[in-house]
């Protein structure tokens, strides 16, 4: 019995160290969040809040040839009418335009314009120098933990497992 009572007590420490380290996790989430977001340059801050980051994640995954709304409603896991909104407002921003799928004249296809190419392209070019910033500081084995935790939550599919607003990690958005 003696031999139980230990393991026991390591089991609480544990529920009680994973407790903690949720709770820090929470609070130090926007914490990294603002420093990303302090890595934009103020001209494209004012350039990227000019979107919403629905808006500029349905920017991001258009490839050349555009996607239909339907297309884009699965990828962005909204309903087809919710893209055909979020269409309307890229088009209305002169971010996007809609053009007829060449091989079924029913569909339409959103299509990034040179604008929206730009715009997103300035911000995957943001998020990366944000990113290399925070790998600066951290060691090499340090940056291959976390990207073998990351690598793991990733892989669970438990939780929101698209690239949504929250889990974009804009920066742009601190919480």
């Amino acid at each position: 019995m003696q031999s139980k009572q230990p393991s026991n007590k390591r089991r609480k420490d544990a529920v009680m160290d994973r407790k903690d380290a949720v709770q820090r996790y929470l609070e130090l989430r926007p914490i990294v969040r603002a420093r990303m977001a302090g890595a934009v340059p103020p001209e494209l801050r004012q350039e990227f809040e000019s979107v919403t980051p629905h808006q500029l994640r349905a920017l991001l995954l258009l490839p050349e040839a555009g996607l239909s709304m339907h297309k884009l409603a699965l990828s962005l896991e909204i309903m087809d009418a919710t893209a055909s909104v979020l269409a309307d407002r890229l088009v209305a921003q002169g971010l996007a335009s809609r053009v007829p799928d060449p091989s079924d004249r029913r569909v339409v296809r959103l299509v990034a314009s040179e604008r929206g190419k730009i715009l997103a392209d300035r911000f995957r070019e943001t998020q990366l120098r944000a990113a290399e910033d925070l790998f600066d500081s951290l060691s090499d084995d340090q940056a291959r933990a976390f990207l073998d935790v990351m690598e793991t939550l990733a892989s669970t599919g438990i939780g929101d497992h698209a690239v949504g607003e929250e889990s974009f990690g804009s920066g742009l958005h601190p919480s």
